[in-house]
């Protein structure tokens, strides 16, 4: 697990990576969101999942816990998996679920400055992400100190609450 906030570089790390560990797949949860967003039309969703953010939709980690058995399971591959995590529950389920499906679980968070997240979401032209890093910083600015599995938060405008 590659965690940290848009525009820390995960997928580029996921990218790197790949040279570097045999035998490897990359799995990006955010196609499932971005496949249950045109699935779950607002109206069909469960009132707490009526936001912008796929990741309250309870089916996302759900699901993403279950193509990762799929994926490991079908082709046998080490899964390599980008996704900004910053809600407890979310980052439980699926860590926990990931360490159902391989005992062997790294967890990893890039952090950047709030002015570096700013300028590479801002110089892809992303305006969903800004809004949503926007809810990111507000969330684990209220949210405090947060420590599972040995990660903390460290500085609320250069971490994911969960790293």
């Amino acid at each position: 697990m590659i965690n940290g906030a848009f525009g820390a570089g995960k997928t580029t790390a996921a990218n790197e990576l790949l040279p570097f560990v045999p035998n490897n797949m990359i799995f990006d949860p955010e196609e499932i969101g971005y496949m249950l967003r045109k699935l779950v039309t607002v109206e069909d969703r469960l009132v707490h999942e009526r936001t912008d953010d796929f990741q309250d939709m309870e089916l996302w980690r759900v699901l993403t816990v279950k193509t990762a058995a799929e994926l490991k399971s079908t082709y046998n591959k080490h899964l390599i998996v980008p996704m900004t995590i910053y809600k407890r529950q979310n980052f439980d389920y699926i860590y926990d679920g990931f360490k159902r499906i391989d005992k062997n679980v790294f967890h990893f968070c890039l952090s950047a400055t709030a002015e570096t997240l700013y300028r590479r979401i801002t110089k892809r032209g992303d305006s969903r992400s800004l809004r949503l890093l926007v809810v990111y910083f507000n969330f684990i600015s209220a949210s405090g100190p947060i420590i599972r599995h040995g990660i903390g938060l460290w500085d609320a405008c250069m971490s994911s609450a969960l790293c």
